[in-house]
């Protein structure tokens, strides 16, 4: 199965989104979008600690937040998240279209 790959941001035209919501809607398909997160004053903190407990704590957070922000909107199952970023607060998961219109919603 070949994945395509697209990154949400708040950029994108409500028509662009659209177009991808019904192509993907029509195949019931879902594909892996890499979700961007805007500041979050408690990430800066952590990510600022180098040292390998920083690291840790960091990486705890992160996972946390992001599988939160999916459990508390989506139904269990809907989505495979793939991984968290902590480069960036950022995670990439397998969404249908309905569920990027939902998170690029959220995120706004």
């Amino acid at each position: 199965m070949q994945h395509q790959f697209y990154a949400i941001n708040r950029c994108d035209s409500v028509r662009e989104i659209q177009a991808i919501k019904e192509a993907m809607e029509a195949q019931l398909i879902r594909e892996t979008y890499y979700v961007f997160l805007k500041f979050d004053p408690i990430y800066s903190r952590l990510e600022s600690d180098r040292s390998q407990e920083g690291a840790h704590k960091l990486h705890l957070y992160l996972n946390q937040k992001h599988n939160d922000l999916l459990a508390r909107n989506f139904e269990a199952g809907s989505y495979k998240k793939c991984m968290s970023l902590a480069i960036v607060d950022a995670f990439s998961a397998e969404l249908t279209a309905h569920q990027v219109i939902t998170i690029l919603i959220i995120l706004s």
